[in-house]
């Protein structure tokens, strides 16, 4: 997202104390003006943050073995949750080291890892 500029900011104000005005007084918007009126917010608006572990139940299905993302970018892959914090390898080369992260640090990908046996020859 590109930073708003100072007339984006402001007009983004004055489009959202318009709106509460408005609603204080029962105005009726049409639809073009709401669109209008989010576009204009919005563009003034930081993105909505994605949401980390601490706002999200832990469930063995779901989270167990799942790609997780640190603050700073580095991708873990979750084993369990502990309190607040959850045990954690950091693949490719974990060698069975496991680290405490805060729940509030890790972001969940989407993404899975399955286990497999090793190739014998």
């Amino acid at each position: 997202m590109s930073q708003p500029t100072r007339e984006e900011i402001i007009r983004a104000h004055q489009t959202l104390n318009h709106l509460c005005d408005c609603l204080e007084v029962g105005c009726t918007f049409g639809p073009d003006t709401i669109k209008y009126s989010k576009i204009v917010i919005e563009k003034a608006m930081l993105p909505k943050p994605k949401r980390t572990m601490a706002e999200t139940k832990w469930d063995n299905e779901e989270h167990y073995l799942a790609e997780a993302e640190t603050e700073n970018g580095i991708k873990v892959v979750m084993l369990s949750q502990d309190e607040n914090v959850i045990k954690c390898i950091q693949p490719p080369n974990a060698g069975g080291v496991v680290i405490r992260l805060p729940k509030k640090e890790l972001t969940p990908t989407g993404r899975h890892y399955t286990p497999t046996q090793p190739q014998e020859d």
